[in-house]
């Protein structure tokens, strides 16, 4: 899934800024949906809706999905794992219509209008969570030795359907086994703390022999790069997944399109998570393996309280868009006048040519977010 359909251009210079169609700046529209999703009340949800069309009709779609994204990742998560379900396959229907439309044409269709509306509705109404807070962990940990040491969980089943000794350090097995019983135990921190050592280890491990990880097998999809099909993600999922299965069987959680649809998105190459994102997605799956089979109902609640409700005010949204499309479309970068010139910071040339469609939208995904200041 992938929707691209950004036409803003990146400032090449620092005396440079982005306008919307609107005329604000793009980083202060950016900004202030994502504090508006946030804030409660009518006059949140009013500005929210304002800011986040702004942005799309000024042809930042995939900045505003960025936003939607890490909005739902690090502000409801748990709270409403259903989110995930949502946002997946409303994006999929935006690139339907994507396809379809021009720009324009795009803009002032009634379905878009509708659904843009709706996911900030849903997403402002869902209850939020605070982010998953990890574990510090210390460099000593990282010895020869200290694993050894330190080691009490049991083999366990889970992680022995997935750990192949032909291929996986013994360092897999044994922390696999550590998260398997902290959140066995309930201990969501512990469980933290050894997902965040499995992932630390295999990046000192890459950095010390040149790019090659704990693991030789890859386990990612193959329209990835070979080297990131070994990343520890994947086998940590694995694991995450036969767990969930047991859980399942004895019927201790219920979540199982919530469930599989965040492992799918983690794996989705064409979603352009950052390295945090998908490091707090793995906190979530975390929580929801250790949590969840002790919640009184072990299932993710309803996405949408009144959906009649919904409707009549997603009816209602129409005059956002009017307003904001008075206005000619985006179609330059606009210098600021009186500023002093300061050297541009050097991005790489790349071949347009030459790129493969993953290695052009990553590049163009690295310009938006270090403009924008997104990790």
């Amino acid at each position: 899934m992938a929707v691209v359909a950004t036409h803003i251009k990146i400032p090449e210079t620092e005396n440079q800024i982005l306008l919307t169609r609107s005329g604000y700046e793009v980083s202060e529209v950016f900004q202030s949906f994502r504090t508006s999703l946030g804030e409660s009340g009518a006059n949140a949800i009013g500005r929210a809706l304002h800011f986040g069309i702004e942005l799309v009709c000024s042809d930042g779609i995939d900045i505003w999905i960025k936003v939607c994204w890490e909005y739902a990742i690090f502000h409801i998560g748990l709270a409403s794992p259903r989110i995930f379900v949502y946002l997946r396959k409303r994006f999929t229907e935006l690139e339907a219509l994507l396809k379809k439309y021009t720009s324009d044409q795009l803009y002032r269709d009634e379905e878009f209008q509708t659904r843009i509306s709706e996911i900030i509705y849903v997403l402002h109404g869902c209850p939020r969570r605070a982010s998953v807070k990890w574990p510090p962990v210390g460099t000593d940990t990282h010895s020869d030795t200290w694993l050894q040491s330190v080691k009490q969980a049991p083999d366990v089943a889970a992680v022995s359907r997935v750990w192949k000794s032909e291929s996986d350090m013994i360092q897999m097995r044994i922390v696999a086994c550590e998260i398997v019983k902290a959140c066995t135990d309930g201990a969501t921190e512990r469980a933290l703390f050894w997902v965040r050592w499995l992932l630390e280890e295999d990046s000192l491990v890459r950095k010390q022999h040149m790019g090659t990880g704990l693991t030789t097998m890859e386990r990612g999809p193959a329209n990835i790069n070979s080297r990131r099909r070994t990343d520890q993600g994947y086998f940590l999922l694995a694991v995450f997944a036969e767990v969930y299965k047991d859980l399942a069987a004895k019927q201790a959680v219920r979540m199982h399109e919530e469930f599989q649809c965040i492992l799918d998105i983690w794996r989705d190459p064409s979603i352009h998570f950052t390295m945090k994102q998908k490091r707090e997605l793995l906190g979530l799956i975390v929580l929801l393996i250790a949590e969840v089979p002790r919640w009184k109902v072990p299932a993710a609640p309803a996405l949408v309280k009144d959906a009649l409700q919904l409707s009549r005010a997603v009816n209602q949204c129409g005059k956002f868009f009017l307003e904001i499309l008075v206005y000619p479309p985006v179609s330059s970068v606009i210098v600021k006048s009186g500023a002093k010139k300061k050297p541009a910071k050097k991005i790489k040339d790349v071949d347009k040519k030459q790129m493969s469609l993953e290695q052009h939208l990553a590049a163009y995904d690295q310009a938006v977010n270090s403009y924008l200041g997104i990790d």
